[in-house]
Order: structure tokens, then sequence, then C-alpha cells
């Protein structure tokens, strides 16, 4: 949550300061840690990542309509 009204300065300043950002290294670090603990992983593109959310959005939205054009 951010507040961003004139009337509360002090909690966007707090809000601020809770945030993260995400370095490379903070990835490395954690995939190193998950190899340590034995927890298996895979990594993927982002690109890859989209287009396999396209497809699935894809496939179902095709199956509503099929759907539909059956039993209604």
């Amino acid at each position: 949550m951010l507040c961003v009204s004139s009337e509360e300065p002090e909690n966007v300043e707090k809000f601020q300061k809770r945030l993260v950002k995400v370095t490379p290294e903070h990835n490395e670090e954690c995939k190193k840690l998950l190899q340590l603990m034995g927890v298996p992983f895979i990594e993927v593109s982002l690109m890859f990542f989209i287009i396999n959310v396209i497809r699935d959005i894809t496939i179902i939205l095709l199956s509503r309509r099929n759907y539909r054009k059956f039993f209604l």
C-alpha cells in the first residue's frame, strides 16, 4: 500500500523505505541457497513465460467459447 495523499507525507517516506529492489545478485544468492537446500528449480526467460501464459489463456478462452456453443 502506498500513501500518496498530501496529508500523510510521513507515511509515504515510511513505505518507500520498505521497498526492496531485486538485483541479479539477489537472484544468484537465491539459486545458490536453493541448491544448498536440495530444492530443485528451473530458470526460464520472461519471454518464455509470457508465451506460455498467452497460450494458456487462449486455450481457456477457446474452450469456453466451444462450451457455450455446444451446451447453451
